[in-house]
């Protein structure tokens, strides 16, 4: 509820965008969508490639703990310090999320599960993204 034309309609049109049961529902027209006084400078812009895509809508979830316990046990308990994801989608008509991830958990995690944490050595200690780790597993093994 609230007083007219203060957005309601506009937030629950955007989040549907995120999710549509009909995927044509999903799109975004920049023609039709972007601010008419400024739309033909920001088609230049993307354009040119001296801008990227507007994100319209950006939605964060909270991962509920039945969500999240598969992932805990494979991975660690914490792999998700922050137990949620955020979805966005913009004019490029491309759903994104994120979710933060702690590397350390899951890394440390993975090699206690493989039995080859000993096997590292000096080095295994040496990391702090799963990048680092794989470069330290090719060399050493």
């Amino acid at each position: 509820m609230g007083k007219n034309e203060s957005g309601k309609t506009a937030l629950l049109q955007a989040l549907y965008r995120l999710n549509p049961i009909e995927s044509s529902d999903g799109r975004y027209d920049i023609t039709d969508d972007y601010p008419r006084t400024q739309v033909t400078d920001y088609q230049r812009a993307v354009e040119a490639k001296e801008r990227e895509h507007a994100i319209v809508i950006e939605a964060t979830f909270a991962i509920e703990d039945e969500e999240l316990e598969p992932l805990n046990t494979d991975l660690g308990q914490g792999v998700l310090p922050e137990p949620e994801v955020t979805l966005e989608k913009g004019y490029a008509n491309k759903t994104w999320f994120r979710f933060e991830t702690d590397e350390r958990v899951a890394g440390k995690n993975l090699l206690k599960k493989a039995n080859i944490q000993q096997e590292l050595g000096a080095e295994g200690g040496k990391w702090t993204n799963l990048k680092e780790l794989a470069g330290i597993l090719i060399r050493t093994h």
